[in-house]
């Protein structure tokens, strides 16, 4: 697939809950472009105060690569070839502080059912080359009750609804063969109040917005048939501030960035029909104290490599939110160009920005705008003219972005 060219800084856009259940929380962009290869179907998960992004489906084939940051915008590559295979749709799980691996389907487009676990993300051990649950992808997998469980997926043109569970990675147990939900692959999980959950999902016919729980794995519990999020698959759900949460996926067809909530499975609230980031699925989604984060993901047409957060008024980390402005271009379309230039760029803050065009030697040719704006995504066209209203000539223009006491700047080409 040909993609758009990557994000290349980070945005910030405002989204306001209803404060009657939630306090007011902020979408934040930490990266528009991480050093990690734009990508779907990774997994991602938070250990000791860590992300850590593993795998996934990126441009040229799967990988096995693994990364790791401590806030989401500064990434360190921990290796580029760990000893599972390379693969996407897999899952990963932080248990008894090690990182594990299990299934998923990779390059040479096979199932497994292998389960790897490593205690620093660079050395990894395979614990078993065949679980008990059969080879699949697009299944999920969680730790609750001291065991990591495995829940439904696809592999092999069959979808399930099995569900084991293990207490070393190695020695699988079959808690039931076929659970109360369908058949179902791409449905998302979560453990939330004491319970398993799974709501979501797609059989191969049907498309899922229904919400089950579960206190041991075997015995489901319908909390709704029909959520009032639209039917979806390739969601992500997670659990933070004592509620739980689904975000984007696939639903009628297309992708989306909505994100709902729910205290109880049974009613739901529409927290924003679009989300700072872009419509997308096959992403990541972690949950840690005090963040909910995105990364990666799919839009239909093109990977991402962005990373957002979730972050309470209390503040992020260690109670500091990202104070430092930061402008930059999303994009300059059609480079080169005769006729209009599209020009994209992001402010992290309401600032005052000015957008030029300047020729060669530096002389401002025309401004494109000045003044107040506001935090997020902005777009301005050139229609190649100067300030007078004179065609430029051809040649090589340079689109600056001041604002905050920073600059960025992006070349375009006038044909």
């Amino acid at each position: 697939m040909n993609g758009r060219s990557p994000l290349l800084a980070s945005l910030a856009v405002l989204c306001l809950l209803p404060a009657a259940l939630v306090a007011q929380v902020d979408w934040y962009c930490a990266t528009g472009s991480a050093p990690w290869s734009r990508r779907h179907g990774h997994a991602c998960v938070i250990r000791r105060d860590t992300l850590w992004l593993l795998g996934g489906n990126a441009y040229g084939g799967a990988r096995n690569d693994v990364w790791c940051s401590a806030d989401g915008i500064d990434w360190t590559r921990v290796t580029d070839n760990a000893g599972w295979a390379q693969r996407g749709v897999h899952c990963s799980v932080v248990f008894h502080d090690s990182l594990w691996v299990l299934g998923g389907r990779t390059s040479g487009s096979t199932w497994e059912n292998d389960v790897w676990k490593s205690g620093d993300g660079a050395n990894w051990e395979q614990v078993t080359s065949s679980a008990g649950w059969s080879d699949r992808n697009q299944h999920q997998a969680l730790v609750f009750d001291d065991k990591m469980w495995v829940l439904g997926g696809y592999g092999d043109g069959q979808d399930y609804n099995d569900v084991w569970y293990s207490e070393n990675g190695a020695d699988w147990i079959q808690s039931t063969p076929s659970a109360a939900w369908h058949q179902r692959g791409g449905h998302s999980a979560v453990v939330f109040d004491g319970r398993l959950w799974v709501m979501g999902g797609y059989d191969g016919t049907l498309v899922y917005n229904d919400v089950w729980s579960s206190t041991n794995g075997s015995e489901w519990v319908l909390a709704s048939d029909s959520a009032p999020w639209p039917a979806r698959d390739q969601l992500k759900s997670v659990a933070f501030d004592s509620l739980m949460w689904i975000m984007g996926g696939i639903a009628n067809g297309n992708e989306a960035n909505d994100v709902w909530y729910s205290a109880d499975g049974a009613e739901w609230t529409m927290a924003t029909d679009s989300a700072g980031w872009a419509d997308r699925s096959f992403h990541a989604a972690v949950a840690g104290e005090d963040r909910i984060w995105v990364l990666g993901g799919f839009d239909g047409g093109n990977y991402y490599n962005d990373v957002w957060f979730y972050g309470l008024p209390t503040g992020i980390g260690n109670g500091d939110r990202p104070a430092s402005p930061r402008v930059a271009f999303e994009s300059a379309e059609p480079n080169p160009c005769a006729g209009d230039v599209r020009i994209v760029y992001c402010l992290t803050q309401t600032m005052t920005a000015k957008v030029s065009v300047r020729d060669g030697s530096g002389r401002e040719v025309v401004t494109l705008a000045s003044g107040r704006q506001g935090a997020g995504r902005h777009q301005v066209c050139w229609n190649g003219r100067d300030r007078s209203g004179r065609g430029a000539p051809a040649g090589v223009y340079f689109v600056c972005l001041e604002g905050g006491g920073l600059r960025a700047v992006v070349q375009t080409i006038r044909l």
